[in-house]
């Protein structure tokens, strides 16, 4: 999709027309280690100057973390020269979460 912005609109520092296009990249992680997510995440966390309760606050706890809010923890902020984050989701995949749960069950089952 090829978008343009007319002068005075968005930043005031363009001049004329700008055209861009907007891509969509789809991610998708499966987690795992739930506890090994967190930590990644914490550390990134404090690296970006929070403390203990904070990260906390933000990714719940080490022994029961927020796996959307980990994940974009270590996902953004991201920076690509060239471009800007227009807009970002995350949450899980109901379908293949429910998948997964029916093999280990049936794995389990036949064992």
């Amino acid at each position: 999709m090829d978008v343009s912005w007319a002068s005075g609109i968005g930043d005031p520092c363009l001049k004329g027309e700008l055209s861009v296009t907007i891509y969509d990249a789809i991610l998708k992680f499966a987690v795992s280690d739930p506890s090994l997510l967190w930590r990644a995440a914490a550390r990134r966390l404090s690296e970006g100057g929070l403390g203990l309760d904070d990260v906390n606050a933000t990714i719940g706890h080490a022994d029961d973390p927020l796996i959307e809010e980990c994940l974009t923890a270590l996902i953004l902020p991201l920076s690509i020269e060239g471009s800007e984050l227009i807009d970002y989701e995350v949450q899980p995949d109901v379908e293949t979460t429910a998948i997964v749960g029916a093999e280990e069950i049936l794995s389990a089952l036949n064992s």
